[in-house]
């Protein structure tokens, strides 16, 4: 029967319609040798194409990244169990994925071109027996095993070839099954400190942190950005308020403590234009009142610094790769009180910045291109520059300012050394210059280290300077001129805040965290921790636990690491 008298038959649906003398298309052939296999037994694969069709077809041979789901043309084994006909995953077991590097280009005797009606094997290429070794982690059993093609439009499966796997280990490949199963489908918390502020009218000071949120299972993430008002004993003053969520919200956030309360600010991308954000946070009748939102012209997401004195506010934010760095001035709602400033022009700035306000104006630091040496730009309170320092004797990213009539105190994270000098390293740094460029004085706040920098932050309390930074052992320490202490041993990412009568230090802790993830790997949920230090550098209220919702993830071993955790 012809093939239209078929289709009227069906009414007018043409399902079959290939005469047997057609084209019959492309088949994958495999062959395998050696059944039974036990554990280091690697599967000699021979693979060879028939084409059936009426044309010539191209195949490309297995290439490197091809075995490994890293690339096209894309070769998998499947295996299904002859008992169950269930699909097993990694039936051989669980081994390396690809080593890093590039992938090499097809060349031309990778194409394998099979004229019409033809048969030609297929080349296995170098190295890619090891993708068909019986590991130790193998799942015992009797399989159908076919190969799997993909490459563009064209997919090949190959006839089944039955082999039975006698070596492995049922329980560890089980393990490791669980261990993969529960990384797609988990959704974890963890929280971070970012700093604090006294809140004006209240008594207590407003700390803001985030609360990240991970759901593998949709792969969504969503930063949220809070504050909570903490009173003397560092307990809720008021429920906490929710500023900002985002999937795309910039780091680092920045407070500035004015006479209305406590600006906060930080980059929010959900639009697709990076765009610093910022809503004031007052203290009334006794909870957080929380202002609308301002968005300022875009500008830039990586640098965020901001400093507030009085009913005015100083934001200072740029990018690490192009624009200039810029200069805003704010009134107590965040709201601009003129154009942006052009601090540091595009190509001359590092990306960092840091400014501090005070009666008459403000002060900008900023790591300065082509010395890669702090600079210091003074701004009046109308925002004009009245002053520029020549390239100051430091260099890395400033964090603590403090100026006089005639000297600038700047402590800073000293992020490079000379080679040459055995005793030169890595840490957080005071140093003393004039107006004029001259070194007054030098003094390490952390060790100095090559390897090992302790990085963190720096604060006056009145006179007196105190400085926080984390080690990596993380061990969290304060210090000042005259004491020395550790408020933690299991924190990190440490931030300093003066508060009224001392200091305000906060930093993600891990030590509530019981998980085998922490426990086995140190992949930790971090909760915030905050600890509280009077003006002599007493600690009165020590390491207190802020939040309190961490949800851990579930372990993420390395292909080293994973056996150890099933056992």
């Amino acid at each position: 029967m012809r093939p239209t008298a078929i289709a009227a038959l069906l009414g007018g649906c043409l399902l079959v319609a290939t005469p047997a003398r057609a084209q019959r298309g492309v088949e994958l052939r495999l062959a395998v040798d050696g059944s039974p296999f036990t554990t280091h037994d690697e599967l000699a694969l021979r693979l060879e194409v028939h084409n059936g069709s009426g044309r010539s077809v191209q195949i490309v041979a297995p290439v490197y990244g091809s075995w490994e789901h890293a690339r096209e043309p894309a070769y998998d084994t499947v295996f299904t169990d002859a008992s169950t006909g269930e699909v097993v995953e990694d039936a051989l077991g669980y081994e390396d994925g690809l080593e890093c590097g590039v992938l090499d280009p097809i060349r031309p005797q990778d194409r394998i071109t099979v004229p019409s009606r033809g048969t030609r094997a297929i080349p296995m290429g170098a190295g890619s027996t090891q993708q068909h070794r019986v590991l130790a982690s193998a799942r015992p059993g009797t399989y159908a095993m076919r190969v799997r093609y993909r490459s563009g439009a064209r997919t090949l499966l190959s006839n089944p070839v039955t082999i039975r796997v006698v070596g492995g280990d049922l329980a560890l490949w089980e393990c490791r099954r669980q261990q993969l199963a529960a990384l797609t489908s988990f959704r974890s918390v963890q929280s971070a400190a970012l700093g604090a502020a006294p809140l004006a009218g209240s008594g207590h000071t407003l700390l803001a942190f985030t609360r990240q949120v991970h759901d593998a299972s949709s792969d969504a993430r969503e930063t949220e950005l809070w504050v909570v008002a903490l009173d003397a004993r560092l307990q809720p003053a008021a429920p906490p308020a929710r500023l900002f969520a985002s999937r795309e919200l910039g780091y680092p956030p920045a407070l500035a403590a004015t006479s209305r309360g406590v600006l906060v600010a930080a980059i929010h991308d959900a639009r697709g234009t990076e765009r610093p954000m910022l809503r004031e946070v007052r203290w009334e009748a006794g909870a957080l009142v929380v202002g609308p939102e301002q968005i300022l012209p875009r500008g830039g997401g990586l640098a965020v610094s901001m400093s507030g004195h009085g009913d005015r506010a100083w934001l200072l934010h740029g990018d690490l790769l192009s624009g200039p760095l810029r200069l805003w001035r704010l009134d107590a709602s965040g709201a601009p009180l003129g154009p942006a400033i052009e601090a540091i022009p595009e190509g001359e700035h590092t990306g960092g910045g840091w400014v501090e306000a005070d009666a008459t104006g403000a002060w900008v630091v900023e790591r300065a291109r082509p010395e890669q040496r702090l600079v210091a730009l003074r701004y009046d309170a109308s925002g004009a520059r009245v002053a520029r320092t020549p390239p100051l004797p430091m260099g890395g990213a400033a964090t603590a300012v403090r100026a006089s009539a005639d000297q600038l105190e700047i402590v800073w994270q000293d992020s490079s050394f000379e080679g040459s000098d055995p005793a030169d390293g890595m840490g957080l740094v005071y140093g003393a210059v004039r107006l004029d460029g001259g070194s007054l004085a030098s003094r390490a706040l952390s060790p100095i280290d090559r390897q090992d920098p302790r990085w963190g932050r720096a604060a006056w309390s009145g006179d007196r300077l105190g400085f926080a930074y984390a080690e990596s052992s993380r061990a969290v320490v304060f210090g000042t001129d005259a004491v020395r202490q550790t408020l933690s041993s299991s924190g990190s990412q440490v931030q300093l805040a003066v508060i009224v009568g001392g200091w305000l230090a906060t930093w993600n802790d891990v030590r509530n965290d019981g998980s085998p993830s922490c426990r086995e790997l140190s992949q930790c949920a971090t909760e915030v921790y905050a600890a509280r230090i009077d003006d002599r550098g007493r600690v009165t209220v020590g390491a207190t636990r802020i939040t309190s919702d961490a949800v851990p993830a579930p372990p993420r071993p390395s292909q080293r690491d994973w056996p150890r955790l099933c056992h």
